[in-house]
């Protein structure tokens, strides 16, 4: 489903009405796979109160606690995505800008789309490129939707 609450949301507001909504949807991993989250957060209260008996460190706890938040937090909190007539943004804890021009081609996977700076396939497409993450439940719709806005979008960026 993609979400409605995208264009009321204070970020969709304070974009420039030049840059046109064309697609807009929410990715969270918890609530697709709601046990392997819960299994790992028992983990990590486990690895936290075992370093809290043995440590006896409140400090390191503190800091130990802040790692494991930040370094989960893109599977506990919804992403959010916006395509946009002359941007990319992907909100997670922060905001992500990225413009048309840095963008050469695309490639569609079974869950997402990977979007590349690079012309030709190359190992540093996991690095350099964008993961846009689609929700299992309405997939199919959004590739239906997305699909020919990439393929738009990277036809005029290598249009001279």
């Amino acid at each position: 489903m993609i979400f409605s609450e995208a264009k009321t949301s204070p970020l969709a507001q304070n974009m420039e009405t030049k840059n046109q909504v064309l697609v807009c949807w929410k990715y969270h991993p918890f609530q697709e796979t709601p046990l392997k989250g819960i299994l790992v957060l028992f983990f990590c209260l486990f690895l936290l109160l075992f370093l809290e008996i043995e440590g006896h460190s409140s400090l390191l706890i503190l800091g130990f606690s802040l790692f494991l938040f930040m370094s989960l937090a893109s599977y506990y909190l919804p992403t959010y995505y916006w395509i946009l007539d002359g941007e990319i943004l992907v909100r997670n804890l922060f905001t992500q800008r990225h413009s048309w021009e840095k963008w050469s081609r695309f490639e569609e996977l079974e869950d997402a789309f990977q979007l590349s700076p690079f012309s030709q396939p190359s190992f540093l497409d996991a690095y350099r490129g964008l993961l846009l993450l689609l929700p299992q439940k309405d997939r199919e719709n959004l590739k239906f939707r997305i699909r020919p806005i990439l393929e738009r979008k990277i036809k005029e960026r290598r249009a001279p």
